[in-house]
């Protein structure tokens, strides 16, 4: 960071206002924290957070356009665009629609500061950031892209289960032998594995209906719906007899887990080391039970931008200060730890190279992590590996950027519809998808008939239109 001075004098300090959508949580220790760390840093800007709250009544188009509206009433800086509702209203795109964000790609590339603030993430960031052809803000991108069985490998031992799988279904041998030796040792508490995702990648990526893949294995992509597609039916209904079998269980009592009394369960992360540490924080498993990851590539996802966008209001009148400021949190470790973290010693302590909270704030840390920060410079939590931005970054370099992320130009009609099958399926149809029903077939025909009726069809030719560029 550069202190900002003309004629030898410092600059009078300009207050920027950064608004927030429907925020909760109190944010004035990290407002506090960054502007402390700016005046140290002899920067002339102090930062202020507000809060536009909203009202949700079920209509999220209605919901974020509460926040479009007072934004474009003007008198901020910069502006916080929180991820996607209903997997189909991104606020972020909403946002530039609206016409409240400025475009900055041409800053990224010529002026020093944006040059710096590019080049603290990986290009595939700014990739997926492009909307309408520009580029209106930064994203501070999850990287757990990647998904793991996690054994604990007393048990993987004890039956001499092979922990290299080449595919989801070979671990059917060593949960069967698992479960099977555990009950005649009448260890009835014992836990074979947890719930697993119904949604295949590896060949296919999700499309913003949770319901339809898009297939990349033809000589063009093509978009399916997974309740007709072979490979996904398959799947799960090998979720359905494991489930059976009792392989899974999908309401476990966790403090088997906690215990050590289980065999395998599954996790994302972006690395082997985070697989593990994700697990075990979880969990609360005890360093003394020996965790071992193992990569299931058939549950590995393209990356995607997916949580928060933070960009410069198109009326502010303090753009380049505005930019300075977006530049230096996202490029400097000290502001990105202060906007996420607040005050060392104060709001939280750094132990064995590692950030720590109080307990009753994790929950308000996790939305503060996937809203502001570059993740690839803050300090890593209780959960992470002390490689975290080493393993973040190799992630990334090992990423391609998702297909989905070219079908953007959605209806408000087809935004309804995908938001009202993802509603659907999430509030009457996951659990069923992973295995859990007592019908599973009737349940598959009764979901079949609910999105056909809520417009899938619609959504397929509306998306295969726009990949197939028509």
């Amino acid at each position: 960071m550069e202190s900002k001075e003309i004629a030898g004098q410092l600059r009078d300090t300009v207050k920027l206002r950064w608004a927030l959508f429907d925020w909760y949580g109190n944010m004035k220790p990290f407002e506090d924290s960054v502007n402390r760390i700016l005046e140290n840093n002899n920067l002339p800007y102090q930062i202020e957070f507000v809060n536009i709250p909203g009202e949700f009544d079920g209509d999220y188009e209605k919901y974020i356009n509460t926040y479009l509206s007072e934004l474009k009433k003007g008198n901020y800086d910069l502006v916080s665009c929180r991820g996607r509702y209903g997997n189909c209203y991104d606020v972020y795109e909403m946002a530039v629609d609206a016409g409240v964000l400025w475009p900055i790609e041409g800053w990224l590339a010529e002026v020093e500061n944006g040059k710096r603030l590019r080049a603290a993430y990986p290009e595939l960031v700014w990739e997926s950031l492009i909307y309408k052809r520009h580029i209106y803000g930064v994203g501070v991108p999850s990287v757990s892209m990647e998904y793991y069985a996690v054994f604990n490998e007393a048990y993987a031992e004890k039956y001499e289960i092979n922990l290299t799988a080449d595919a989801f279904s070979d671990l059917e041998e060593g949960l069967t032998k698992a479960a099977e030796g555990e009950a005649e040792e009448n260890n009835s508490k014992f836990i074979p594995s947890t719930a697993w995702p119904y949604f295949l990648y590896g060949d296919y990526e999700k499309s913003r209906c949770e319901l339809i893949c898009i297939n990349t294995m033809g000589e063009k992509l093509h978009a399916e719906n997974i309740l007709e597609n072979e490979s996904y039916l398959s799947h799960m209904r090998r979720l359905r007899d494991w489930t059976e079998q009792g392989l899974i269980h999908h309401d476990p009592d966790f403090s088997q887990i906690t215990e050590g009394n289980f065999l395998v369960t599954g996790i994302e992360a972006y690395s082997e080391a985070a697989a593990e540490s994700f697990c075990r924080n979880r969990y609360k498993i005890s360093d003394d039970i020996p965790l071992k990851a193992v990569k299931l590539e058939e549950f590995c996802r393209h990356y995607e931008r997916g949580n928060g966008v933070n960009g410069i209001a198109a009326d502010s009148r303090h753009k380049e200060e505005a930019k300075d400021i977006l530049a230096a949190i996202h490029s400097d470790e000290a502001l990105s730890n202060g906007i996420v973290f607040g005050t060392e010693g104060l709001d939280y302590e750094i132990i064995d190279g590692r950030a720590v909270i109080p307990e009753e704030e994790k929950n308000y840390l996790f939305i503060r992590k996937i809203s502001f920060g570059n993740p690839f410079l803050t300090l890593p939590t209780e959960e992470e590996p002390l490689s975290k931005s080493e393993d973040m970054r190799r992630a990334m370099e090992n990423a391609i950027l998702g297909y989905s992320s070219e079908i953007t130009n959605y209806s408000d009609e087809r935004k309804k519809q995908i938001a009202a099958i993802n509603t659907v399926l999430m509030e009457k149809y996951a659990a069923a998808l992973r295995g859990k029903s007592t019908d599973w077939e009737n349940d598959l025909e009764k979901l079949r008939a609910e999105v056909k009726s809520l417009g899938m069809d619609d959504i397929l030719e509306e998306i295969n239109r726009q990949l197939h560029g028509q």
